[in-house]
């Protein structure tokens, strides 16, 4: 199973897209759960960029308007960032 490491960017952009406790903060730590659960990548996972040109991956959060930036490296899913998509 590999290891999610939440980067500051994700805390940033998290914190203010899905505040604690909302029920968008819910369905975001579902999203997060399934990046450490399901093969990562997974097929309906996108190419995406994070400004200003860094290659990750976007999943979309179920519900939601919102899309998980990541990147994977070795054992590794690092979670980069939240935005509006």
């Amino acid at each position: 199973m590999p290891q999610l490491r939440l980067t500051p960017g994700y805390f940033r952009t998290a914190g203010r897209l899905a505040p604690v406790g909302s029920t968008t903060a819910v369905k975001l730590a579902r999203c997060l759960r399934s990046l450490q659960q399901e093969p990562v990548p997974g097929p309906d996972d996108a190419e995406d960029f994070l400004p200003p040109v860094k290659p990750c991956r976007a999943r979309r959060v179920v519900g939601t308007a919102l899309l998980v930036l990541f990147d994977r490296r070795a054992d590794d899913v690092f979670v980069l960032a939240v935005r509006v998509g």
